[in-house]
């Protein structure tokens, strides 16, 4: 087929300018699997692992490593390769090579996966079909590399932790609330998190408390199954601007106007993505959130909520679908590279029990999301339960499960007309939000009239 004969010239063109001019693979940004012809990619694969060990590249030291690793490649044929950095219209040019074989690539996919759909359609295999379409959204994206050496591995994880000390955010999302990132250190790319809780208790609010809070040129995407996407708008509007959330729909004061319009504009800037289907399949999910992935290169997804969602077998027993539900959201978490943080209900089992607080074993119809999820975490207010509680205005945010580090409780400052949820040292106070107010002469009237922030 043509695109394999265009990736094997285009191949052989670029690894032949490495071998003449090691000094170009600074340029160089495809990885090996892009490539598919066997020898070629090995030799490419040579190449790389030569320039990191810096033992310098040329032609001896590529066959001296090939013939370690027992592949089989002709010392003539690498000489050979030198000769091909110019070939016909490609004037020698890096990212020009580069783009023949990532096209030459989504050919190759595009082929075999339109095989798969076409396969899937004639069995009527719904789910086939769905991944066949997953695959055709991914099209022109790298593929991804599952096998590596203990040495790369450890080399990336030393890596991955100076980032880390120099205060670095690659690889992880902030959960908006200071407090909780010093004990887990934010949302990992690859986990599952649960948030657990019975109802009332703000989980939804906590939700878009912590997509709101992702950090800095952090996008990210929100599917609320429960609550359609005006709700969902009118909460971030209150937990941004410190309005009560009563008083979004009536007449305002010029101070409240300047804070929902500071506040709007703020949110904006977010760039996020909401996906309100009722009850959602875990088809819909998954294709949505690719395509947030691939098209908008979101860095988390939130989910409300777990239980929510339909399985593919909705005959099975509830326990079964949750855990079908879980298990592929682990999978996809992994797969996209990002953190999923899904809500999820609690039995009501707990309200029987003098101490109401909810444990990994009470989440609802399934264990297998406490095997599956990397984080659980519980919310609970007790004065859900008990008015009279000396806690009023006091969230417990408990961490059941980390499977980087340490668990415990940390308790929250609950701001409920605003549905806010900050540290108890944090200092918050939306009149800040504003720019070029006067805040010595409107910080005293904002307090008083509103209570709405406190020191």
């Amino acid at each position: 087929m043509r695109y394999l004969e265009q990736s094997r010239d285009a191949a052989a063109s670029l690894i032949g300018w490495l071998l003449d001019a090691p000094e170009k693979l600074m340029e160089v940004t495809i990885s090996p699997e892009l490539i598919h012809n066997f020898s070629l990619k090995e030799i490419f694969k040579a190449v790389l692992v030569i320039d990191q060990q810096s033992n310098g590249v040329s032609v001896d030291a590529v066959d001296d490593y090939l013939t370690k690793i027992g592949v089989d490649v002709q010392y003539v044929y690498l000489l050979e390769l030198t000769l091909k950095k110019v070939n016909g219209s490609v004037t020698g040019d890096i990212q020009a090579l580069e783009a023949r074989i990532r096209t030459a690539d989504a050919c190759k996919k595009g082929y075999e996966v339109s095989a798969l759909l076409v396969e899937a359609s004639d069995r009527g295999d719904v789910m086939a079909m769905q991944q066949a379409c997953d695959k055709i959204m991914s099209l022109g994206s790298e593929t991804k590399n599952y096998d590596f050496s203990f040495s790369e591995m450890f080399d990336l994880t030393i890596q991955d932790a100076l980032k880390q000390m120099e205060g670095g955010d690659q690889g992880k999302i902030s959960t908006g609330i200071a407090d909780i990132d010093s004990q887990i250190g934010g949302f990992h790319n690859g986990d599952l998190i649960i948030l657990a809780a019975r109802p009332a208790m703000g989980k939804t609010a906590l939700m878009i408390n912590m997509a709101l809070g992702a950090g800095e040129g952090k996008k990210v995407g929100i599917m609320s199954g429960e609550q359609p996407k005006v709700q969902i708008g009118y909460r971030a509007f209150a937990i941004e601007s410190g309005l009560a959330i009563g008083d979004l729909r009536k007449e305002m004061t010029e101070q409240s106007y300047m804070l929902l319009s500071e506040a709007a504009r703020r949110l904006a800037d977010k760039g996020g993505r909401i996906y309100e289907k009722p009850a959602p399949t875990i088809q819909d999910v998954c294709a949505k959130a690719r395509e947030w992935k691939y098209k908008y290169n979101i860095d988390g997804l939130y989910i409300d909520y777990l239980q929510r969602i339909k399985a593919l077998n909705t005959s099975a027993p509830k326990h079964e679908q949750v855990a079908e539900i879980a298990m592929t959201l682990k999978e996809l978490a992994r797969t996209l590279d990002i953190p999923i943080i899904a809500l999820a209900q609690v039995n009501r089992s707990v309200e029987a029990r003098p101490d109401k607080r909810p444990g990994t074993g009470d989440i609802k119809d399934s264990g297998v999301v406490e095997q599956e999820a990397d984080q659980i975490l519980t919310l609970y207010r007790d004065e859900v339960y008990h008015e009279e509680t000396d806690d009023r205005g006091i969230a417990e945010v408990d961490i059941k499960k980390n499977r980087h580090g340490a668990t415990g409780c940390i308790r929250l400052e609950w701001i409920a007309r605003c549905l806010k949820f900050k540290g108890m040292a944090e200092h918050w106070n939306p009149m800040h939000m504003i720019p070029d107010m006067d805040q010595d002469n409107e910080q005293d009237d904002w307090k008083s009239k509103d209570g709405l922030w406190r020191d």
